[in-house]
């Protein structure tokens, strides 16, 4: 398993904000047309998100809307091999791409009474729970850096995924907001 650039790093924890380093998931970017968003339902026992900005959830694990024609699939790392699998034998002969990031994407957990805030001190975002409510999830900016931004559907919780060669940037941007307001 390649090195994470956060493991030296100790988790974020005060009153306002927590933050960790989140399990290593298995994350599969999914490239579908029609037909193989129908076959990839079906095989997977998940809705594939229709609406911007959106995702659903299954026992496989949860699909992120991350444009038109992508998604991003996150699940047991143990389980990223055999749903790819699955995926190549259900969508034989149809338009797609099923590409496992799983070692190329982190993802970190973000908790607390005032994690938008500490998102807020980098992210373009209204994180506002109006304009960003349970279950969003978009493509943005945390500084300088591209991340996905996906609020689950307790309402409370954020996964923040970061390319590798770009979570040390993010992790340290975080620990910087999140000591102004832990403080």
């Amino acid at each position: 398993m390649p090195h994470s650039p956060t493991a030296s790093l100790p988790a974020i924890a005060g009153a306002g904000v927590t933050a960790v380093e989140a399990p290593l998931w298995g994350k599969l970017v999914l490239r579908l047309d029609g037909e193989a968003r129908r076959r990839t339902e079906a095989a997977l026992h998940i809705a594939i998100p229709e609406r911007p900005l959106t995702s659903t959830e299954a026992q496989v694990g949860v699909c992120l809307w991350l444009g038109p024609d992508e998604w991003l699939l996150v699940t047991a790392v143990d389980m990223a091999g055999e749903v790819a699998s699955r995926l190549d034998a259900a969508l034989a002969g149809t338009h797609h791409a099923v590409v496992d990031v799983s070692h190329r994407t982190l993802a970190f957990r973000l908790a607390g009474p005032k994690v938008r805030d500490a998102l807020a001190a980098g992210c373009p975002l209204d994180l506002h729970p109006s304009a960003f409510p349970p279950g969003t999830v978009a493509r943005t900016l945390l500084g300088k850096v591209g991340i996905t931004l996906h609020l689950r559907r307790d309402g409370s919780t954020f996964d923040l995924y970061v390319d590798r060669s770009f979570a040390d940037y993010a992790w340290r941007h975080l620990e910087l907001a999140a000591r102004e307001l832990n403080g």
